[in-house]
């Protein structure tokens, strides 16, 4: 399994190498401070790495709600077993 994972990364690093020799042209990326010439596949390698994060940081705020939901969910599921456990203890009237 390492050899795998080995060779896997080898092959990553060199698309990679090679997706950097080939977009090596210099960029000019204008923002609201200022301007920075970066080449272009370190500003898609950027933008990759970022988009990233903020994807990990909105799917970890979507999982922390939901395990708050399932905690609320779980206490109203034990209020309702306990008030049917009640109930069932009621004696019946009538007849």
């Amino acid at each position: 399994m390492r050899i795998f994972t080995f060779i896997l990364l080898l092959i990553i690093l060199f698309f990679g190498i090679s997706f950097a020799i080939l977009n090596a042209k210099v960029v000019e990326l204008n923002y609201y401070f200022g301007t920075v010439q970066l080449p272009l596949s370190l500003l898609l390698g950027i933008t990759l790495i970022v988009g990233a994060v903020v994807g990990w940081l909105v799917g970890f705020v979507m999982i922390l709600k939901a395990k708050a939901m399932q905690r609320h969910l779980r206490k109203q599921l034990t209020v309702a077993q306990k008030g049917l456990k009640n109930l069932h203890q009621l004696p019946l009237k009538g007849k």
